[in-house]
């Protein structure tokens, strides 16, 4: 039996975030996760500059490329290039990201083991007990970290807000007719194709936010027949997306729920990343003012969650006027004003809910004493 401060379940970007600031705080963090690292994570890999802004640390080391520039189209026709002087996004493969946050969670203090399953959860009067095959571990906290799947989600049930989105992606040759970063909306329902570059490589992929669309290797071979002229790939790999977030309460006192296992997916952009850093310091800043301060952990936590639900909510909504009205929604992207005013909150690291707000004067902004992204 081990009885520590907090035991988190999944050591991807959400988990580590948890974990790194508690730890930090001095205390006693164990994270589970049924792989070792490095492992092959599906993900695009594409990094906001508000994601990395999120981090307590630089990831330069596995940073293989930025981006200044977004290719959209609208079927693959017409290209529109939203274009900064500064970066708004750095493309790393999510492997070696992830294995870089792990070590550095592992450095600041928190401890890493591998398990086959979660089988059990008994929420206790002062503790948790968490059960794999083949062991039980007791803390005072137990965080789900674990995905879109999660099994911690599963075990608490009453889980009616969840949905699911879906992606699926490869690895393609280099092609000179590629831009460093491609979306093209409208190659299937309420979803998009996107190429970035990755220094010896492309990603390429699929995602929809619509339940019910199939995307298959098929359908992603056509895709990228009819935007370079081949279909050659490999690395293909398909994964699910955790929305739903907007109306996630945590309804445990000791056991919440961050990240894609809380569903904060941004559906529109299908990026999660971010709302998995900020959620997993949330958690990790109630649990602290529970353990320090005797304040309610559930009740700090939902509070601290309030800015990321506002955001998720715009997002909602406006991924149905986007995706159900794709002319409207490329002709205001033609406009200069939004165009500048985007590209200008992007390279500030501003979530679309605080660009919405600032339409009128981002274009206006200047970025330059914003616009470092290293961290000491």
């Amino acid at each position: 039996m081990v009885h520590i401060d907090v035991i988190i379940v999944g050591a991807g970007p959400s988990g580590c975030a948890a974990a790194y600031d508690l730890a930090s705080a001095g205390r006693s963090v164990l994270l589970l996760d049924h792989q070792n690292f490095p492992r092959v994570k599906p993900c695009a890999g594409a990094l906001t500059i508000k994601s990395v802004r999120a981090l307590r640390y630089s990831v330069d080391p596995v940073v293989r490329a930025t981006a200044t520039a977004i290719q959209v189209t609208r079927d693959l026709a017409d290209p529109l290039e939203l274009r900064s002087k500064h970066p708004i996004c750095l493309m790393t493969v999510r492997a070696e990201f992830d294995e870089f946050c792990l070590r550095k969670t592992i450095a600041a203090g928190a401890e890493f083991r591998t398990i086959e399953d979660v089988i059990g959860l008994e929420d206790r009067a002062d503790h948790v007990l968490l059960r794999t095959p083949t062991a039980e571990f007791s803390a005072r906290f137990v965080i789900g970290a674990d995905g879109a799947n999660s099994k911690v989600r599963l075990l608490l049930g009453g889980s009616e807000w969840f949905r699911r989105g879906l992606a699926i992606e490869a690895h393609a040759p280099l092609n000179e007719r590629a831009q460093p970063m491609e979306l093209d909306f409208g190659v299937v329902p309420r979803g998009y194709g996107w190429s970035f570059q990755k220094g010896d490589h492309l990603n390429v992929g699929l995602y929809t936010e619509a339940a019910g669309v199939k995307l298959t290797r098929d359908l992603l071979a056509q895709y990228l027949r009819r935007k370079f002229q081949r279909e050659d790939f490999d690395h293909f790999v398909g994964h699910y997306l955790g929305i739903g977030g907007l109306h996630y309460a945590p309804q445990h006192k000791r056991i919440f729920l961050v990240g894609d296992a809380a569903g904060m997916t941004d559906p529109l952009s299908g990026e999660g990343i971010c709302n998995g850093i900020k959620s997993g310091q949330a958690v990790a800043k109630a649990i602290h003012a529970e353990l320090h301060e005797g304040r309610s952990a559930r009740e700090v936590y939902g509070g601290e969650l309030a800015a990321i639900r506002e955001d998720l909510e715009f997002c909602e909504r406006a991924t149905g006027k986007f995706y159900g009205h794709l002319d409207a929604g490329f002709a205001a992207l033609r406009m200069p004003g939004i165009k500048r005013a985007m590209m200008n909150g992007y390279a500030l690291g501003m979530t679309l809910s605080a660009i919405r707000k600032s339409i009128l004067t981002l274009p206006f902004a200047s970025v330059e004493k914003k616009s470092a992204i290293s961290k000491a």
